[in-house]
This record gives C-alpha cells, sequence and structure tokens, in this order.
C-alpha cells in the first residue's frame, strides 16, 4: 500500500509526540525518584540523629546509676533508661540494616534499661547490690560509652550530602555494599564481650536462650521415631504423612503434614510442641461450654488429669482453651497448654504445648511461710474475696513465684485477680479478668 506524504507527516508527528511524552514522562519521574530519595535521606538522617543523640543520655544514665545508693535515685535512672532504650530501638527499626548485621545491638538496648529496673525493685524491697551486680553495671556503662562513640562516628560519615543515595540504590532496605549495617559491623565486634547477664527479667540471658526445661538431658530421636510418636500422642493414623523441611534454631523440630493436618515434633525428647489441622470451619454449632468440655476431654485422654482449664477465648471459629499444669493442690500457671477446637464439630484442630515444654518440671514445692488466712488479711479492704487457692506464677525472668491467688470482686463489681507471695506478703500481680462475647481473658 502506497503512504501519501500526508500520512508519513502525520506518522512522524506522532511517533515525536510519543518520543517526547516518554522522554518527558521518564525526567519527571527521574525528578521525582531524587525527591522522595531525598526525603528518604533525610529521614533516615533524623533517625540516627535520634539513635545517636539517645545512646549519649544511656551511657550517661549508667554511669551515673554506678553510684546510686537510694531506691528513689536508681529508679528514676531506671525510668529514664527504659525511656531512652525505647527511642534507641524505635531509632534503629527505622534505618536500613538486616536483624542479623546489628542482633548484639538490639540485645544491649533490650537489656540496658530492664537490668537497671531489676536492680532498682531489688534496693525497693530493701536489699543491697552485691559485687557482681555493681560489675554488671560497670560493664553495661563501659559498654554504652563505645556504643555511643561509634554511632557518633558514623552519624558524622551519614551527615554528608549523598551518602544515602548508596543505601537506595538498590532499594530501601535492601543489602547494598558498604550499606549502613556493614558500616556498624565494628560495633557488633565491640559487644563480643558483652557481660552475660542473669536475672529476674524478660532479657535475662537465660530468658533469650530459649532453653526448654522438659528436653534437658534427652536423647535424640530420629525423623521416623518422631512421626510415630507423633501419631501415638495425637491419637491419628500417619501412614499417609510426609515429612516437610525440619525446623532448625533454639527448639529444632521434625515437621510432618498429609495435607491438610501438621504437626511438629522436637528432636530432642520427641515431644509434640505444635498441631494444626486446616480446613474451613463453618457455622458455629456448639456453645463455649460444649468448647471447653471437648478440649478436656482431649487433653485428659493425652496427658492425663493433672490439667485445670484456666481461660478460652474463641476467634475464626475455633475456641481455644488455655489449661496449667496442677502439682497437688498447687496450680502451675508456666505449664502451659493450649488446645484449639473447631465451633462447628467439636474436632480438635489445634495444639500448642510450648509452654509445657519450656516450663515443666518436677518442683519440690515448699510449704509456704505465711497461711492464706495471713495473706488474705494483707489485700485491699475493698476487695471482696471469692475463692483462693495456692499456684506458682511466672516472673518477668521465668524465675517463678509461689503465690496464694485470691478472685475477687472490686468497687464496681469488676472480677480482679490477686497474687500474694506465700514467702513475704507481696502482693506479686493484679489483673483484670475481661469477659467478652469470644471467651475470657486477664489483663
Amino acid at each position: 500500500m502506497k503512504i501519501t506524504k500526508r500520512t508519513f507527516i502525520r506518522f512522524i508527528s506522532f511517533i515525536s509526540a510519543t518520543v517526547l511524552s516518554v522522554f518527558g514522562f521518564i525526567i519527571v519521574n527521574s525528578r521525582e525518584a531524587e525527591r522522595h530519595n531525598m526525603q528518604i535521606g533525610h529521614i533516615y538522617s533524623m533517625h540516627l540523629d535520634e539513635l545517636d543523640s539517645s545512646l549519649y543520655n544511656i551511657s550517661v544514665a549508667l554511669q551515673k546509676s554506678l553510684y546510686a545508693t537510694t531506691a528513689t535515685q536508681l529508679s528514676e535512672l531506671a525510668v529514664e533508661l527504659c525511656t531512652e532504650t525505647t527511642v534507641a530501638k524505635n531509632s534503629l527499626s527505622q534505618l536500613p540494616y538486616s536483624s542479623a548485621e546489628l542482633e548484639n545491638v538490639n540485645k544491649f538496648l533490650a537489656q540496658a534499661g530492664d537490668y537497671t529496673l531489676y536492680l532498682s525493685k531489688k534496693v525497693i524491697n530493701g536489699e543491697d547490690l552485691n559485687d557482681d551486680e555493681r560489675e554488671n553495671l560497670h560493664s553495661l556503662s563501659k559498654t554504652a560509652q563505645l556504643v555511643s562513640g561509634a554511632v557518633s562516628e558514623v552519624r558524622v560519615d551519614y551527615d554528608r550530602e549523598g551518602v544515602w543515595d548508596n543505601e537506595l540504590a538498590a532499594g530501601i532496605g535492601n543489602a547494598v555494599d558498604d550499606s549502613f549495617g556493614s558500616n556498624l559491623t565494628e560495633l557488633e565486634e565491640l559487644l563480643t564481650d558483652y557481660p552475660t547477664l542473669l536475672y529476674d527479667g524478660p532479657f535475662s540471658d537465660h530468658m533469650l536462650d530459649g532453653e526448654m526445661k522438659m528436653l534437658k538431658n534427652t536423647e535424640t530421636v530420629t525423623s521416623e521415631a518422631a512421626l510415630k510418636k507423633g501419631g501415638e500422642i495425637l491419637g491419628i493414623d500417619v501412614s499417609g504423612f510426609m515429612a516437610e523441611a525440619d525446623t532448625e534454631g533454639k527448639v529444632p523440630c521434625y515437621n510432618f503434614t498429609d495435607g491438610s493436618l501438621s504437626f511438629s515434633v522436637t528432636k530432642q525428647g520427641g515431644f509434640v510442641i505444635y498441631m494444626r489441622k486446616h480446613r474451613e470451619i463453618n457455622e458455629q454449632a456448639l456453645t463455649y461450654e460444649e468448647a471447653v468440655e471437648k478440649a478436656e476431654e482431649y487433653l485428659k485422654r493425652v496427658k492425663g488429669a493433672s490439667f485445670v482449664t484456666t481461660y478460652y477465648f474463641a476467634d475464626e471459629g475455633v475456641c481455644t482453651v488455655n489449661f496449667a499444669h496442677k502439682e497437688g493442690a498447687t496450680v502451675c500457671y508456666p505449664d502451659l497448654i493450649k488446645v484449639g477446637v473447631a465451633l462447628d464439630t467439636g474436632e480438635i484442630v489445634l495444639v500448642e504445648a510450648g509452654g509445657y515444654l519450656a516450663n515443666h518440671y518436677n518442683r519440690t514445692i515448699s510449704t509456704p511461710k505465711y497461711s492464706m488466712d495471713e495473706a488474705r488479711n494483707s489485700l485491699s479492704p475493698a476487695l471482696k474475696i471469692n475463692s483462693a487457692k495456692r499456684c506458682i506464677i511466672p516472673s518477668s525472668g521465668n524465675m517463678e513465684k509461689h503465690c496464694y491467688e485470691f478472685n475477687c470482686t472490686g468497687v464496681d463489681n469488676e472480677e480482679i485477680l490477686v497474687y500474694v507471695n506465700v514467702e513475704n506478703l507481696q502482693e506479686e500481680r493484679i489483673l483484670l479478668v475481661i469477659k467478652t462475647d469470644g471467651g475470657t481473658l486477664t489483663k
């Protein structure tokens, strides 16, 4: 077909306009990208400045805490440290690095305030700090000074215009050569001699290590033995199950599935730590009370009668019932097992035994120093006591407290649980019992 001159001119004009439009689009988007990267760089710089400032304040507060002798002063410094470490952790979380690059830094920030708070509580209770605790404070103080200095040097480098461009070259937060995280490698190395802190707190090293008491001194089982044992414990036929990739880390496990049901067995000891049935839950046919009965029957069949129901909560058609181990007349709340019941058929669709495996052991429960009546008299007169029992509760550092649990009614008819230490009559914990349409929880 012959192309006329007029058609050719129109075609060339169209192509030229398209090329110019594309070129203009590229320029506009390039400028927009540059502006966006500049904004991101400014945000990174702001968070780095906040991190630098917080770390300096942490080092100063820890240095002061070395010389504090009163409960009031140590408590004020502990509150300041908790505030500053929270700011530092939040600032650090907004910067581009991988969690593996700064694992020790995050651990240090978690422990610095928490350890000082533990010491302040100890002083408030009339105890003196021992030499090891003073030395730990000194080590924390010196470490904080090193960390603060290292971050200050990095901040000076990144304050120069355009330095963040390298971070953004491969996408925000992605690994790039000479990245922010790699520039703090020296900081991680400074923390290799960081002291081991064992204390009654959630960031104590014995908590971070995640040791499971029931797995201690047990033999490693094979995958075949784990599959067989899992079937026996769960009461299922495992002939159609296949092995999935093993779970490594702090609690190595074998994983198995038949496509609809999955379960995990610990390599040490061969304990079922998790089971989940994957299916759609239809319209609710069971009451929550009936679901709790189903869970109780299941756990009694699997584990025996040494468990008591604590509370339950329903979500997405599954009622999850929490059970605690009972040792004689004492309820051991750390030894927790969760059992999920499908509200359409009553089928057991979930088992979580991690809390039980982590905390259960053969306890020697001593006779209380103070009687239940003496503990009862220590409660607030504003509380009406409904019932009482002995129990073991987890402390923030997993060191356990032997208590009396009092179920009470408050001035506004709210349900309240008060835990009084059997050895010193101190109130260890006060919980509100919250009852909703979906179950019962404590807070």
